[in-house]
């Protein structure tokens, strides 16, 4: 009875209190690491980045555990675009929703019988190749609820669902043959040419998808043969018994067949306008916008009813939104300490001292490690590899594998740190616990850094070059 007890009490904690931790935490830190900057120049591009040789400390800005809150206000604020694009799609999905043609298709599904397997790997891979050029998958929230349905009319869970589209797309970006904002960045500044090594990140991303798609199929076949080992097993009774209650149809009316085309088409005019078109989250913000009033005019509901369904899909991403406003404040208190150039330093003196077999490794450790404070891939690049450039070129390893090894660290992080505004929009729009996500995919993000590591010592074993 007393271990009962004390395995309720011992529950993973919510991520917002997750990211206040780490909020406490990086304050504390501020008290510790000495405050240092590198000098910013602009390069011939115009984009400003890191002098490799001009750190210095300078004099130290600790920071007081009373100005948590006016972090928290400032990163609030600065989070707004991301804030109200999680809740124009939120609600422009509940619209969806609210005509239950979704509904309808996945009560017909669950009579198809398909293989796990086959099922697992196409759907991975779509999502991959669509996702490398597109550079992030921020664009693919709006597909993650349809696929949860997908994934439960299949037999599985929600976490089935949402890792077809998410670390399908993970995998892409990660190894990023043609990712723009990351590898296009990156080769930018270690002056390679661009997309260069593509042969290789191809490989890379092949062997991540196989191992991805084993890791979902294993967790999918064992929920289909016992729907009560799911991680979400109270999520997904919640959801069945509303679906008892609401007893959607499944006959599909032509207004539902058209309201189902014209959500479609504009997911896709999404995807189209990120690839072709360089449409960013205020663009696709307007498309929701557009498709809510465009959706509730066709699915015949009145004003009222509209806005009444639009507020209950937004505030189905209230606390993904929340934790994004509170996640901002970790860079902004590293930023005002002027200790985030001190860890790069570190990082790069740490690199400098390891043997040479281990680089490629370490390397792909240190860009973890700065992903943590800086989860902005563009952002980290820009940061960190004029500062790891100099560092491979001193050890021995090509640029092109610090290149890679950037990737690997920016691509896998983002889907475990609690403060990762994709990775909260993904479980925000499919009502998954931080804590449940975790427990999900620990496993496999150790798989992924322990994969990469050799993919990494490879790398540096045939002299990966520009072409």
């Amino acid at each position: 009875m007393k271990r009962s007890n004390l395995t309720k009490k011992m529950q993973f904690p919510d991520g917002m209190l997750i990211v206040l931790g780490v909020i406490v935490l990086c304050v504390i830190i501020t008290w510790f690491i000495p405050a240092g900057e590198y000098a910013r120049i602009e390069s011939a591009t115009g984009r400003q980045i890191v002098d490799p040789d001009s750190f210095k400390f300078i004099e130290s800005s600790k920071i007081s555990l009373l100005s948590i809150p006016r972090f928290i206000v400032n990163a609030t604020i600065a989070q707004a675009e991301m804030i109200f694009f999680l809740l124009t799609i939120g609600g422009c999905y509940e619209i969806v929703m609210h005509t239950g043609v979704l509904q309808a298709i996945i009560s017909r599904m669950t009579k198809w019988k398909v293989r796990d397997m086959a099922f697992v790997l196409i759907f991975t891979l779509v999502f991959a190749i669509i996702a490398a050029p597109a550079g992030g998958v921020v664009s693919f929230i709006g597909f993650a609820p349809i696929f949860v349905m997908i994934a439960r009319a299949m037999g599985y869970d929600a976490l089935v669902g949402v890792s077809l589209v998410l670390l399908g797309g993970a995998v892409g970006c990660a190894a990023g043959p043609i990712t723009p904002f990351t590898t296009g960045v990156a080769q930018e500044i270690a002056e390679l040419p661009l997309y260069s090594g593509l042969g290789y990140r191809v490989i890379c991303l092949l062997v991540l998808w196989i191992i991805t798609a084993l890791f979902i199929v294993r967790y999918a076949r064992k929920i289909r043969e016992d729907p009560s080992k799911s991680l979400v097993y109270e999520l997904e009774q919640e959801e069945k018994n509303a679906e008892v209650q609401n007893n959607y149809s499944d006959k599909i009316s032509p207004r539902q067949i058209s309201i189902l085309i014209i959500f479609i088409l504009g997911l896709c005019l999404i995807i189209y306008g990120s690839l072709e078109l360089g449409w960013g989250n205020r663009v696709h913000m307007q498309v929701y916008l557009y498709l809510t009033v465009i959706l509730a005019i066709v699915g015949g509901l009145n004003p009222n009813e509209t806005v009444r369904v639009f507020i209950k899909g937004a505030k189905g991403m209230l606390a993904a939104v929340l934790v994004l406003g509170l996640s901002r404040a970790i860079g902004m208190i590293l930023d005002e300490a002027h200790v985030l150039d001190t860890v790069i330093y570190g990082c790069a003196l740490m690199l400098n001292s390891l043997p040479s077999l281990l680089r490629g490794p370490a390397l792909l450790i240190a860009n973890t490690i700065v992903n943590i404070f800086i989860v902005s891939g563009s952002g980290q690049a820009a940061a960190v590899m004029p500062v790891f450039i100099p560092v491979a070129d001193l050890v021995g390893l090509t640029r092109q594998t610090a290149v890679l090894a950037f990737n690997f660290g920016d691509g896998f992080s983002n889907w475990i740190l609690p403060h990762s505004a994709p990775l909260m929009g993904f479980i925000g729009a499919t009502n998954i616990s931080y804590g449940k996500w975790f427990k999900y995919f620990w496993r496999l993000f150790i798989i992924w850094n322990l994969i990469a590591m050799v993919l990494l010592f490879i790398a540096q074993a045939i002299n990966y070059g520009p072409f």
